[in-house]
């Protein structure tokens, strides 16, 4: 098994997120199918070299919202 590189995510704002990316399941972002997303952390998560985020500490489920 080979690891993926990841890199801090460098969008300054927005960013371009796939349906399934792990942003557009999270409730910190303002998820905009065909548009940019934005993230109400400041992106906080780590992205591969395709620009998929694959991983992020503030990532919290849509479901959970209160």
């Amino acid at each position: 098994m080979h690891e993926i590189e990841l890199s801090p995510i460098t969008s300054g704002g927005l960013k371009s997120i796939s349906d399934d990316d792990l942003c557009s399941r999270c409730l910190h972002c303002n998820y905009k199918p065909g548009e940019l997303s934005s993230c109400s952390q400041g992106w906080p998560g780590m992205e591969d070299a395709d620009g998929y985020v694959q991983a992020c500490w503030n990532w919290t489920p849509r479901s959970q919202a209160k």
